[in-house]
């Protein structure tokens, strides 16, 4: 049930009466496309800042550049989310993008230059779908990690809950787990 409960709400939360910590990821998607690549673990760097734009429009434009086929279908598919009335979240960023527009193509290149060694990666469709597969074994992999630990968890996502007084040895978890190769079929 804690799939359904609003960010905030999951931050209340309890395991064994005990008070909890949500862990993420950050930049989850870039960075398992570095760990991927380079056959390391995760990092824990900010792939998705892009001196001068918001980093809310950075990591969308990110996740579309991985999951649309061409520049154009990109700028289209940000348009769209950006300016989605059902979405309350985007308000301020809408209202923002209006007030100081930027070219969407330019911010493109922008991304593709910063991420030189794996740019590859992206305008390839396939290539978000299998992102999302490795982040979900790579989490996956970390809660049964923990639970030979003894260290009780909840997966949300890129997220990993668990007790606050176990949120050293769990990052430690996070960040030493390995994507495996030979145990994972992705292509990119």
């Amino acid at each position: 049930y804690w799939h359904e409960l609003k960010r905030t709400k999951r931050e209340e939360l309890l395991l064994n009466q005990a008070k909890t910590v949500r862990l993420d990821y950050t930049s989850s998607q870039m960075n398992i496309i570095y760990a991927w690549h380079n056959k390391t673990n995760m990092a824990d760097e900010d792939q998705y800042l892009i001196k001068g734009y918001n980093r809310k429009l950075t990591k969308q434009m990110h996740i579309l550049m991985l999951n649309n086929s061409t520049t154009k279908k990109t700028t289209l598919a940000f348009m769209g989310w950006l300016e989605n009335p059902k979405n309350r979240k985007l308000y301020y960023l809408n209202k923002e993008f209006k007030k100081n527009p930027f070219n969407l193509y330019e911010l493109q290149k922008l991304i593709r230059k910063k991420h030189q060694s794996v740019a590859h990666v992206f305008y390839r469709t396939k290539v978000g779908m299998n992102v999302q597969y490795l982040e979900s074994c790579l989490i996956f992999e970390v809660a049964v990690q923990l639970f030979r630990r003894g260290i009780p968890c909840l997966t949300c996502h890129d997220e990993i809950i668990v007790p606050r007084k176990d949120e050293g040895e769990a990052r430690e978890v996070m960040y030493s787990t390995y994507i495996d190769k030979k145990l994972y079929k992705a292509e990119f």
